[in-house]
């Protein structure tokens, strides 16, 4: 199982944090758009954090954590799968 993990790049924990994160806190107020873009210039932690993330989404492939879901991940727990889209 921990193979089919570390295939997949599933790391649920980053992707549903960060993009559910994001979603709300941009659209609220379009400063805090700006406020990101300073702090990540400004705080070698935050940029880091982003940088991170960004590589672990660079290394997922949708197709297999789609197929990963399908074969070992309950139907009625698919919907945690698309907070990350």
């Amino acid at each position: 199982m921990d193979l089919c993990l570390d295939a997949d790049k599933a790391l649920l924990p980053v992707w549903l944090g960060v993009g559910v994160a994001f979603q709300h806190v941009i659209p609220k107020d379009i400063r805090n758009l700006h406020l990101l873009l300073e702090m990540y210039n400004s705080c070698p932690f935050f940029r880091v954090i982003i940088d991170l993330v960004e590589m672990e989404f660079a290394k997922g492939d949708p197709g297999i954590s789609a197929l990963y879901d399908e074969l070992f991940i309950s139907e009625d727990l698919h919907s945690f799968g698309l907070l990350c889209l």
